[in-house]
């Protein structure tokens, strides 16, 4: 399971890989933290996902969990800690949202030279295409007056076709 801050968005819901219900956790942190997700008590959630993550320190999945679960918790210092750990050996799509959501926790705490170089290297991991898509899709819906549905129908063709 893949919890909720995802490039280029802010904080959302959640994630839930549609395989997890077949997937037994059978780690008692894991089940505690997961339990805790779901009655959104996020103080909970990052204690059981840090101490998984203690235990073990190759599962860049729940090293990213226990970053999303702290910063959801407010408490962003250790956040911006596991989403450090995660870029350091996660895969590139696993780092790259680490590295724009220790961004994020960085823009939380004030501290907007960090977040700049977080988001930064954010970019240079993913790339700047789906930037491109995100802000065209914005540029689509941000009127206030009202927008045209056939601009963003348009919008969204054409993004899916430039991925």
């Amino acid at each position: 399971m893949i919890l909720g801050l995802t490039y280029p968005t802010a904080l959302a819901a959640p994630w839930r890989d549609p395989l997890d219900r077949f997937i037994w956790r059978s780690d008692p942190n894991l089940k505690e933290g997961d339990k805790a997700v779901e009655g959104s008590n996020w103080v909970e959630a990052a204690k059981a996902y840090d101490n998984y993550a203690r235990q073990h320190p190759e599962d860049w999945t729940e090293i990213y969990n226990a970053g999303i679960a702290a910063y959801q918790a407010k408490q962003y210092t250790e956040a911006r800690k596991h989403f450090q750990d995660v870029i350091k050996g996660a895969p590139v799509l696993l780092k790259s949202k680490a590295a724009f959501n220790s961004g994020m926790a960085s823009v939380a705490e004030g501290q907007l030279e960090a977040a700049r170089d977080a988001l930064r290297q954010a970019l240079a991991l993913l790339g700047y295409a789906p930037l491109y898509r995100w802000l065209t899709l914005l540029l689509a819906t941000a009127s206030t007056s009202g927008y045209s549905p056939v601009l963003m129908e348009t919008a969204v063709i054409r993004g899916r076709l430039a991925e």
